[in-house]
């Protein structure tokens, strides 16, 4: 059964911690052990690729190492109760972190400033008024009623 996003979302987190396929292969190896065989390049660029899907052991290995639900690796998402608020999890106590490294309260609350400026500048515009290019522009003007 191949999985749904699941390559996008590999690449997406591996390259996110500035890994290449052999550093995080290395990784996986290293935390976990190569029993009953290791991971390799090969293995990975299959996976990234949609050529090969990982088994349940390969999964928990990697929903493990990236911190994050195998839900979230397979893109299931079928369902509301998958849907997390961004803001609720911003204003919470709980300990968050980006890239291994914690935020402070007071970085969840610029992130969330960002991120509400980000919504708001993005709101204001009319289709033909969107960037051409891949990075989006920020309305730092919170005070306004738009």
């Amino acid at each position: 059964m191949m999985l749904k996003n699941f390559g996008k979302r590999l690449r997406t987190l591996r390259r996110g911690r500035h890994l290449t396929q052999a550093k995080l292969a290395a990784a996986l190896n290293e935390q976990f052990g190569t029993h009953p065989r290791a991971n390799s390049v090969a293995q990975l660029g299959k996976w990234e690729l949609g050529l090969r899907s990982p088994s349940i052991p390969e999964l928990i290995k990697l929903a493990t190492f990236f911190n994050v639900s195998i839900d979230f690796l397979v893109d299931r998402t079928e369902n509301d109760a998958n849907v997390v608020e961004l803001s609720t999890i911003l204003v919470s106590t709980n300990e968050l972190k980006f890239n291994n490294q914690p935020l402070t309260q007071d970085d969840k609350s610029q992130i969330f400033e960002l991120i509400t400026a980000f919504m708001k500048g993005k709101a204001g515009r009319k289709p033909s008024e969107q960037p051409k290019s891949m990075q989006e522009e920020l309305s730092l003007d919170l005070d306004s009623k738009d």
